[in-house]
């Protein structure tokens, strides 16, 4: 990594999927010269995640500063039914503790089918409200790779994680397309940027439409394992978009903490696809550079997350503490084996936010 530009970077979208892995992955940032980290959390992913959003009030805590939270809706507590929640109350107690946005993966495939809640129903009218209101960031997964809607494209360890959508019982990836533009039909003032360069790296002209179309809509460049081979059949193309639309492309890598060999190569992948302008080998992908200006980098690295989020907010900690240890006694009613999960997550969780008081 010596050869590439030494300036301030915020990575804008990791998770933290394994409270006890905080430290390796700030240790990780801190190791590329990050200032900064986004804790993106998604509870509406099933009951074994009802943790993460302690858990990034932990990260917040252990690391002030220097990390971003990005709460999510918790849809799947017992007492609770996923379209009778009440999502804008949700985010309101979230910005009291001092989150500093709102984490959607509502639109991942196998979360909108889990839901069955379209991404532009009226449950979502008060918290869109709120959000555009406030400018609260939102960070949203929309789709996935084309190729996971095709029997004989998609590769056989996405099929082994239950991403194949192709039998008829999902949305298709149009569908959730169509869902969000009616969504920011309703709301175009949002402040939202959308994961994975909303699975668009196929499609320059379309990318360019929405940019244009939505002017308050950013892309993250988070890797998928289509995204920069993708960007890399046409890299004069892509350079002219990511040069023209500088100001709507945030910088993030999708880390979890957990150790990793592609830890480091996936962090190497987008720094020298962006400051390099030559061929090179990602594992086995050809990628190519497209060589950003150095003005441009710094808008992608921290400007533009910078812009739409402002600085860390700090932790109100009573309030945050009293959330963790509500979530602790509403997890004692969640069944074994993802409850243990959660139970094991916030024991760890307060003993950490709980020791500094007890001192």
């Amino acid at each position: 990594m010596s050869d590439l530009a030494k300036m301030k970077i915020i990575d804008a979208h990791q998770h933290l999927h394994d409270v006890r892995r905080l430290d390796d992955l700030m240790a990780l940032g801190r190791e590329f010269g990050y200032d900064a980290v986004t804790i993106a959390c998604w509870p509406c992913g099933g009951v074994a995640n009802l943790a993460q959003n302690a858990g990034a009030i932990l990260a917040k805590a252990a690391y002030p500063g220097r990390v971003y939270a990005f709460g999510g809706l918790e849809y799947h507590w017992p007492d609770a039914a996923p379209d009778r929640i009440d999502p804008a109350s949700q985010l309101e107690e979230l910005l009291a503790i001092g989150f500093d946005g709102l984490k959607m993966l509502e639109g991942k495939p196998t979360v909108r089918k889990d839901l069955g809640i379209a991404l532009d129903a009226p449950l979502y009218d008060g918290l869109f409200t709120l959000c555009q209101e406030r400018q609260t960031p939102i960070l949203y997964h929309v789709a996935d790779p084309e190729g996971f809607w095709d029997g004989e494209k998609v590769p056989q360890w996405a099929v082994n994680r239950g991403w194949f959508y192709g039998d008829g019982s999902y949305p298709t990836k149009q569908q959730l397309y169509d869902e969000v533009e009616a969504m920011l039909e309703k709301f175009p003032g949002l402040n939202l940027f959308f994961a994975h360069f909303y699975f668009k790296s196929m499609d320059p002209a379309g990318t360019e439409a929405i940019f244009e179309r939505f002017p308050t809509v950013c892309f993250d460049i988070c890797p998928g394992t289509e995204m920069y081979p993708n960007f890399s059949i046409a890299p004069d193309e892509w350079r002219d978009i990511f040069t023209r639309y500088q100001d709507r492309i945030i910088y993030g890598t999708d880390l979890t903490g957990k150790p990793s060999p592609e830890a480091r190569p996936r962090m190497e992948l987008v720094r020298r696809f962006l400051e390099t302008d030559e061929p090179f080998d990602y594992y086995r992908m050809k990628i190519h550079g497209i060589g950003l200006a150095k003005a441009v980098l710094e808008k992608i690295y921290h400007k533009n997350f910078e812009r739409l989020t402002g600085q860390p907010e700090p932790l109100e900690m009573e309030r945050a503490l009293g959330h963790c240890r509500q979530t602790s006694e509403r997890a004692g009613a969640l069944p074994a084996p993802a409850g243990d999960k959660v139970r094991e997550a916030l024991e760890h969780i307060l003993s950490r936010l709980e020791a500094p008081l007890a001192r």
